[in-house]
């Protein structure tokens, strides 16, 4: 049960990002001419039949062939390589399923380092309104945060935040989340000044677009308020 519900939790995370409200606005990136024939398009094209069709048993060992291949590819500034990284990185996250949490994983220096590759391919290109780079920061956050390491993770937060808020406009409801995760962020690092300000900019937006799913998480986060509130006092 453990393992099918680390699964699930771990495909959420991705369909965060991947989404098709978070996609809107975003342009994908596309591969180069030929890029299917050569040998790590055909080995990349394996792996995301096998992630489909969820063959967890290969996820592993097809990814690694994959990574491997990328990082020996002819053109390192292949934009498209980003997103060989990421979707490689998240397989290695599925391929960990008999841990915990990401912080267990043998494997993190590699998914963060997939994930940082990515995120240098793309800001060298100039491509920040791509789907790959909203999934990209979404999960650097995400893995960092994992890992307890949440003052490297609020960059990426905010990178993500503003990539929302670019795309939908500042007071849209699909930033309500980002900012909720920013506060959280802030919390955890026992900032909560920066916290405060995060969630009430979140339950601001939450009550100007009001609706009864936003009803729970506006209760949420003013009782998290209050809290935070009174270790102020």
């Amino acid at each position: 049960m453990k393992q099918i519900i680390y699964i699930l939790l771990t495909m959420i995370l991705s369909s965060c990002s991947t989404s098709t409200g978070t996609r809107t606005g975003l342009k994908s990136i596309d591969k180069p001419k030929g890029f299917d024939k050569t040998e790590l398009g055909q080995e990349y094209s394996k792996l995301q039949k096998i992630y489909n069709e969820e063959r967890l048993d290969l996820f592993k060992s097809q990814s690694y062939d994959v990574i491997q291949l990328a990082k020996k590819y002819e053109n390192q500034s292949e934009l498209y390589l980003s997103e060989v990284y990421n979707e490689s990185a998240l397989c290695l996250r599925v391929a960990n399923m008999e841990f915990n949490g990401f912080n267990e994983f043998p494997n993190k220096d590699t998914i963060l380092d997939l994930y940082m590759r990515a995120y240098k391919l793309i800001n060298e290109n100039d491509k920040k309104l791509t789907s790959t780079f909203a999934e990209t920061v979404f999960q650097l956050a995400d893995c960092l945060e994992q890992d307890n390491n949440f003052e490297s993770a609020i960059k990426y937060r905010k990178e993500y935040y503003n990539l929302k808020k670019s795309i939908y406009g500042e007071e849209n409801i699909q930033t309500a989340d980002p900012l909720m995760w920013i506060g959280g962020n802030y919390e955890h690092q026992g900032q909560l000044d920066s916290a405060l300000k995060y969630y009430r900019m979140e339950v601001k937006l939450r009550v100007a677009n009001f609706t009864t799913k936003n009803k729970k998480a506006i209760e949420s986060r003013l009782k998290t308020i209050k809290e935070i509130e009174e270790k102020l006092l």
